[in-house]
């Protein structure tokens, strides 16, 4: 299992009661930085990832302490699939089908010409529902949202902003994401309205630079719905990149091969290896280790 990232990421989550809309803010760098690295993503590929990654760590606050949410992308381009796990406490860990994308010669080439969003709520014991919608918009961040406001029937808007520096060790210089959704006594076209400030120059201006303190999400709300804005805090969270993996959970792996190719293995000595793709850990397993399964 990858230790847990010490970072300065947060996740906050509240409600706007002026206008029955709850909100998240997330600051991800340092997590997008581990899974950057982890993954060898090159420039394309990161900017994907982080997105798909912070998309997911604002949608944890969808869900209760004991869940997790399993969201999966699929395209018809290049890109093909992007797998995001992530806990209530903004745990997250993913994959990507490809990591180099830089040679591809048209951005339309990346995602293709459509897709889908799967998404996957479950606890310990069992899965709690699944849905799928498509991906016409062929980007993670808003094709998530249009997830979340069709077949979760949410009205969601959601920005992720992503700046790289030339740094080898930290290619992620600041990572940022912001979602907004109705509530049920929520005005739906005051809700468009504050959808669309999203994207708009303002907003953008602020997402560009990191918070300066701890309250300083609330200069974003501001700029969203306007003042004055009565924001009540639920929660915070210290995002990581931190996978679920184990020796044991591999070892389990390995109970698939037929007992005849494991006797084999012991046998002979043969070391069998299983490899985790959300965090590149390998687990080795000797004859011993082997016997033991036969």
């Amino acid at each position: 299992m990858s230790d847990p990232v010490a970072t300065g990421d947060l996740l906050y989550r509240g409600v706007i009661t002026d206008c029955h809309v709850r909100f998240s803010y997330a600051q991800t760098t340092a997590l997008c930085n581990a899974a950057v690295l982890i993954h060898g993503c090159d420039p394309v590929a990161a900017h994907i990832f982080c997105r798909a990654l912070s998309a997911s760590v604002l949608s944890s606050t969808m869900i209760d302490d004991d869940e997790r949410m399993t969201i999966h992308w699929k395209y018809d381009g290049a890109l093909k699939s992007v797998l995001v796990d992530v806990g209530a406490q903004a745990d997250v860990r993913g994959m990507m089908n490809t990591t180099s994308l830089c040679d591809i010669d048209k951005a339309g080439e990346i995602c293709g010409a459509g897709g889908s969003v799967g998404v996957v709520k479950s606890n310990a014991v069992r899965q709690l529902n699944s849905g799928v919608s498509d991906a016409g918009l062929l980007d993670v961040v808003e094709d998530l949202a249009y997830f979340f406001s069709t077949s979760d029937q949410i009205e969601t808007g959601m920005i992720v902003l992503v700046q790289f520096v030339a740094d080898v060790q930290q290619p992620v210089q600041l990572c940022q994401g912001f979602m907004v959704q109705a509530m049920p006594d929520c005005d739906l076209e005051m809700f468009e309205v504050l959808r669309l400030r999203l994207g708009e120059q303002a907003f953008r201006k602020l997402m560009s630079r990191p918070l300066t303190a701890d309250n300083a999400f609330e200069d974003l709300v501001r700029c969203v719905c306007g003042e004055p804005a009565h924001i009540v805090s639920l929660s915070s969270a210290t995002p990581e990149y931190r996978c679920r993996c184990s020796r044991d959970k591999s070892r389990s792996v390995l109970r698939t091969i037929p007992k005849n190719e494991l006797r084999r293995a012991a046998e002979t000595g043969e070391t069998l290896a299983v490899n985790c793709d959300f965090c590149n850990e390998r687990y080795s397993f000797g004859s011993d280790d082997i016997s033991a399964l036969v």
